[in-house]
């Protein structure tokens, strides 16, 4: 079931690039040998790639799997999605994906455990390696290795009641009297994920009277920090593991995408409002460094402003409804 980036590639007729102006500034994608592709034409490609690519998906859907993942957080959090739908559809599932992601997932899946005639099955490089990931959720590309629809990518998290209760007990602490409470995430994986100004946003919310707190560098847990965000009224974040974690727990989100998108990184069941730069021929462009003419330019297209009245509109108004 594993296949080489070469091959895939090959049947998707697509390789390592990036979008380019080109035909009266038409958007193509121009692959490893100059050939250029139009963007529409992707989608086809990816349907004909997974048809080679997974033959016999549909029975393999009913059977014992151990899923090892164990790179980014998003992405193991994603992958609970999967596993829920592979469950629906009368499999079993494990999850291998390290000791602190595995904590964080406990008593929702078994973690950490080979039960007897379990399919192995390693998951590291399939994100990469798959033809639509730039257009489609983590959670739906993982389940393409079993051609399973996952509609519902909605991570899958089970705090107890006492992380619940001290979750509200914290949030109510920081809120200090305040109406409304936001937690605000500086930092991303990648520089070009990261948006510098994040702190500008919590100070124009707090000078809206909301409680801003700033979790990063409070020594918490993922399970502790999954409490306080789920007794928080918004989080306020870049295209990273919190992200997931509110979609997780319910709290809707304001995310700044800056070389990724929303349609690759969110999907339905989450409650985000998704700010992204637009008229850029190099976007989305997926990369951890900006190669790109205009250094960033994703990421400094944003103003602060923008993020901060987003994130005043669901505090006054409420949370948008939840995607489908």
């Amino acid at each position: 079931m594993r296949v080489s980036k070469e091959r895939v590639r090959a049947i998707a007729g697509i390789g390592r690039s990036s979008y380019l102006s080109d035909n009266g500034g038409k958007r193509v994608w121009l692959d490893g040998r100059g050939r250029a592709h139009a963007r529409e034409s992707l989608a086809q490609a990816f349907e004909k790639a997974k048809a080679a690519w997974i033959p016999q998906a549909t029975e393999l859907a009913a059977g014992s799997f151990l899923l090892r993942r164990k790179k980014a957080m998003g992405d193991i959090l994603a992958l609970t999605a999967t596993a829920r739908a592979l469950e629906l559809a009368g499999a079993e599932v494990s999850i291998v994906c390290g000791g602190r992601y595995e904590e964080l997932l406990s008593g929702a899946f078994p973690v950490g455990q080979i039960r007897e005639g379990q399919t192995p099955i390693v998951l590291d490089g399939w994100l990469e390696r798959h033809p639509g990931r730039a257009g489609r959720p983590a959670a739906a590309c993982f389940g393409d290795y079993w051609n399973l629809d996952v509609e519902d990518c909605r991570p899958v998290i089970a705090l107890d009641e006492t992380e619940t209760a001290w979750g509200r007990f914290y949030a109510e602490q920081l809120r200090a009297g305040a109406t409304h409470l936001a937690l605000v995430f500086e930092r991303a994986g990648w520089s070009t994920r990261t948006y510098d100004r994040m702190r500008e946003v919590g100070q124009g919310l707090a000078d809206a009277g909301v409680a801003v707190f700033g979790p990063e560098g409070a020594g918490m847990g993922l399970r502790e920090l999954a409490a306080i965000i789920g007794a928080a009224d918004l989080v306020v974040c870049a295209d990273t593991g919190p992200l997931h974690l509110a979609a997780a727990v319910g709290t809707p989100s304001v995310a700044v995408f800056g070389a990724t998108s929303a349609a690759g990184s969110i999907g339905g069941g989450y409650n985000c409002t998704a700010i992204e730069s637009q008229g850029l021929e190099c976007w989305p462009c997926w990369r951890s460094h900006c190669e790109g003419p205009d250094p960033l330019a994703c990421i400094r297209g944003v103003s602060p402003r923008e993020v901060t009245d987003a994130a005043a509109g669901i505090l006054r108004d409420g949370p948008q409804e939840t995607a489908e």
